[in-house]
């Protein structure tokens, strides 16, 4: 898959590139943290064997890494200060035409059962239906295969300090130079950023229950597109 990319990106604070290998556990550490408040949403499991999905969410993401061939790329922030500390990572993919295959619903979902599995399966026909087959960029792939295909995690520590800011410089340079779509589901917290960058909402739908059973308002995700600023060229 082609990326029309920069070696990296410097912002005054932030320096932005596609993730190496030695970036893996700094990754694995700040998407950890970052979606604590998910977590019992949308991978329950995950909460009662924390080091298994540890070693898994290593896994993926060295896997992914590895191999060059993968529509999906791995992105990370550091600061211009300390270059092996990761501040934010986001896992992009380009995607030739989301409905060139018939949709497959997931029937369970890695750490997550029947109940994440739904709401994964209602996602993607929101997805579907919303890039038609357009070339676009964000996310992608059947639920079943690749329950979260775009993620967008800033390491609690530097929340606000503009390290998602400069990743979304990155990435909307990128797309803008292609002349591409870009799609995301946006969590509460994030919709302010993404509109920031040119992301409108088009939609939502709804969060699963949290596990713990207790009483809480719903949470819902924001499906965001946003047009390229120019044509490709």
């Amino acid at each position: 898959m082609s990326y029309l990319l920069p070696a990296s990106m410097a912002s005054q604070r932030f320096v932005v590139c596609e993730a190496r290998e030695d970036d893996v556990e700094g990754m694995r550490i700040a998407l950890w943290e970052a979606f604590q408040h998910e977590l019992p949403r949308t991978r329950p499991l995950a909460l009662e064997d924390p080091a298994g999905f540890a070693a898994e969410t290593t896994a993926r993401t060295l896997s992914t890494i590895q191999d060059s061939s993968s529509p999906f790329k791995w992105f990370v922030a550091t600061p211009s200060d300390a270059p092996t500390t990761i501040a934010c990572a986001v896992l992009w993919e380009r995607t030739e035409n989301a409905n060139a295959t018939p949709f497959e619903p997931a029937i369970t979902a890695p750490r997550g059962g029947s109940t994440q599995a739904a709401v994964y399966n209602e996602s993607a026909v929101h997805y579907r239906a919303t890039v038609g087959e357009r070339p676009h960029y964000g996310e992608g792939g059947p639920p079943s295969l690749v329950p979260v295909a775009l993620v967008m995690a800033t390491d609690p520590s530097f929340q606000g300090q503009g390290a998602g800011s400069a990743l979304l410089t990155y990435l909307t340079k990128i797309a803008d130079e292609e002349g591409l779509l870009s799609y995301v589901d946006a969590s509460p917290q994030s919709v302010r950023v993404y509109s920031k960058f040119g992301w409108k909402a088009v939609g939502q739908f709804k969060f699963p229950e949290p596990s713990t059973g207790a009483e809480a308002e719903p949470v819902y995700a924001t499906i965001m597109l946003r047009e390229p600023s120019a044509p490709a060229s």
